[in-house]
């Protein structure tokens, strides 16, 4: 719904700002927009200077406002479908390097059973008295 512009130079005024008759609806939105944001970055700063004050202990300690942080970065992480870790260390942690080797049945036996191995004659049958 737009404004008229009577209604945006009484909207300026309760702003205090600098606008007359002879501005342009669209320069006394400008106007007005600067003047709210100017305002938000106030709010903020005060804002920030309370929370630079926090308890020792508790709810409104430093350590808790942190994790508090913490947990809404992981639950927008979450509704966004990042699987990505967040810490670097995370990846660090995964080593990648060269596969195990596999090896035959016949090397993961012992020592005597891998002489007797080799005395055995595959191309040969072998009755129950020879063998």
């Amino acid at each position: 719904m737009t404004k008229t512009k009577a209604e945006l130079l009484d909207e300026a005024k309760k702003l205090s700002l600098d606008v007359t008759d002879k501005n342009t609806v669209a320069e006394i939105n400008e106007a007005i927009k600067s003047a709210a944001k100017d305002k938000k970055a106030a709010d903020a700063d005060v804002i920030a200077s309370r929370e630079a004050v926090v308890a020792k202990a508790g709810k409104r300690s430093e350590k808790s406002l942190k994790e508090a942080e913490e947990k809404a970065e992981k639950d927008a992480r979450k509704e966004a479908g990042d699987t990505t870790p967040n810490d670097p260390e995370a990846e660090a942690g995964k080593k990648k390097g060269p596969t195990p080797k596999a090896r035959t049945r016949l090397e993961r036996r012992g020592k005597n059973y891998r002489k007797l191995a080799e005395k055995v004659d595959i191309s040969k049958v072998y009755s129950v008295a020879e063998a």
